[in-house]
């Protein structure tokens, strides 16, 4: 091996090892180095590697909003993982497929791909992959709206938490049960399953601990317990500061300027407010810049800035018109792939009724064949000569069996006999009865 190729293959195990501290810097630069990096690596055949570096190319491009070209990097992370011959690397590219395709809204196709790492997860016997699966399937299941079905995965992923013994995945299935009881209404019953949670992950997981924080804050602010959901606002957003994630700075922010607005702090509340937005600004998301820009009007209505308002109105118009044409994008495609299903569906109905057809055929061919091949051995049979018994009138058979003559036809397939009784054998077997029938 060459320095240069040395260097390549030590450059993208260095990448993966500082995988954490990447995809919180999130940048068009670490992209970019990535992708260089990737064909070298094929170049020297080390799929597997190729594949992990794929994987983390992906989680770069989906929080940039990047989804269609994560998708073309993910088919070709399951060929290298493929050629690597990694069925852990597959599940892995699986699941993350599965993730892209669920918040791209392909929902029918992110199921069979998490349906896929399920499977492969129990080959695998590998419960944190069987854990992710049934995850995905349970937030598919909630962007649905199918409560009793989301309810139901992530039940079976808690379960499987608790046989991992690992406290942040047992905390974030108990997060994600708290939000399905949250939206059916179940608000007390979702805080103290929050609670369990954050007792779980305290002081060990500063990100599962900071988004529990969040979902609790938020949780009161729905029960009217502003004083409380502070406390647990402010605790989030140091912890997300802490790790540099700027969205849950945001999100944090904006529940602890609710909760001053609502206690009527109007100053305070529109202090926060504005450090939100500015941190909104900086995301370049057209979702959180409008709930930011609403936020934020709706605060100087409060404290009487009219004017000042008016523009931040108009600038929420503006993501508002943003965001409406990024759906217009999503429902185009999400009707190109519902076209799609639909043709198939009718190609597979067509092809159902051909091989109906078929298969009536072919018994219609059978019963002909056989009935062909009787009407044979009994020409054969008679023009040989039949022997009859001149005692009890059984005929004898090939096989030099004697047996009645509707018995021997029966064997070789002929139906042209049925019984009865002629009148002459009714009037000698039964003389009561031919009796009556003279008289009436």
């Amino acid at each position: 091996m060459s320095t240069e190729v040395a260097t390549c293959v030590t450059d993208a195990r260095a990448l993966l090892k500082s995988t954490r501290t990447i995809l919180r810097q999130a940048t068009v630069e670490n992209c970019d180095r990535v992708r260089q990096l990737l064909p070298q690596v094929r170049k020297e055949r080390e799929y597997e590697l190729a594949s992990w570096l794929g994987l983390l190319l992906v989680h770069l491009q989906r929080i940039m909003g990047q989804h269609r070209e994560a998708l073309s990097v993910l088919d070709r992370a399951l060929v290298d993982a493929g050629k690597a011959k990694s069925r852990l690397a597959q599940c892995r590219v699986t699941s993350l497929r599965g993730i892209i395709l669920r918040d791209t809204g392909k929902y029918t196709e992110a199921v069979d791909a998490f349906r896929q790492v399920l499977s492969l997860g129990e080959e695998l016997a590998d419960q944190q992959q069987i854990w992710n699966a049934l995850t995905g399937m349970g937030s598919i299941s909630n962007v649905r709206q199918d409560w009793t079905r989301s309810l139901y995965w992530y039940r079976r992923a808690l379960a499987v938490s608790r046989v991992l013994k690992d406290d942040a995945r047992r905390a974030n299935s108990l997060n994600h049960l708290a939000e399905v009881l949250d939206k059916r209404g179940h608000l007390k019953a979702s805080l103290r399953l929050r609670l369990r949670a954050l007792t779980l992950v305290s002081g060990r997981y500063l990100e599962h601990t900071a988004n529990i924080n969040s979902g609790i804050a938020r949780q009161l602010m729905q029960l009217h317990e502003y004083a409380d959901a502070r406390f647990y606002a402010l605790t989030a957003y140091s912890l997300h500061r802490r790790q540099g994630n700027v969205m849950g700075q945001q999100e944090a922010l904006q529940t602890l300027a609710h909760s001053y607005a609502n206690r009527e702090e109007t100053s305070k509340a529109l202090l926060v407010q504005r450090k939100a937005w500015s941190l909104a600004a900086g995301l370049e998301n057209p979702t959180i810049m409008y709930h930011a820009n609403r936020a934020l009007a709706e605060v100087l209505f409060q404290s009487g800035a009219i004017a000042e308002a008016t523009g931040v109105i108009r600038e929420c118009a503006h993501a508002l018109a943003k965001l409406n044409q990024q759906e217009k994008h999503l429902i185009i495609s999400r009707m190109e792939t519902t076209t799609t299903a639909e043709q198939l569906r009718t190609t597979n109905r067509r092809l159902e009724e051909q091989i109906s057809d078929l298969r009536r055929t072919e018994e219609r061919s059978r019963r002909i064949e056989k009935d062909l091949q009787a009407r044979v051995v009994l020409k054969e049979m008679l023009h040989e000569g039949i022997r009859l018994c001149n005692s009890c009138g059984r005929v004898q058979a090939r096989d030099e069996a004697w047996q009645p003559i509707d018995h021997l036809l029966a064997s070789i397939g002929v139906s042209l006999f049925s019984h009865s009784l002629c009148p002459t054998c009714v009037s000698k077997l039964f003389p009561n009865l031919s009796r009556e029938g003279r008289s009436s």
